[in-house]
């Protein structure tokens, strides 16, 4: 299962400082989710626009974020209304 989980920053922070600033939630009822293919490709269609982390797994037992750097920081991503946002290709470590 990949799930979008919603991104909060404190008012003001500026996008540079976004990766250590703010923090992320997800709903297990209402967060966006999809699965991947075969090929693990995945699409999510009509999100609202604002900020999102890409989670791979389950929330309540194994799961992973699309990360970088050796901190493992979850990439943030901002969607824009109408817009198509392509995140490219990463590996994910995942039990």
């Amino acid at each position: 299962m990949v799930r979008l989980a919603e991104v909060y920053c404190p008012e003001g922070t500026a996008p540079e400082d976004k990766e250590t600033d703010c923090f992320w939630a997800l709903s297990n009822a209402f967060s966006p989710s999809t699965f991947s293919d075969a090929n693990g490709y995945f699409q999510f269609d009509n999100v609202e626009a604002r900020d999102w982390v890409v989670i791979i797994g389950d929330m309540m037992t194994i799961y992973t974020f699309v990360s970088r750097g050796e901190q493992e920081k979850p990439i943030i991503w901002t969607t824009s209304p109408g817009q198509v946002l392509d995140i490219g290709q990463h590996e994910v470590s995942y039990p």
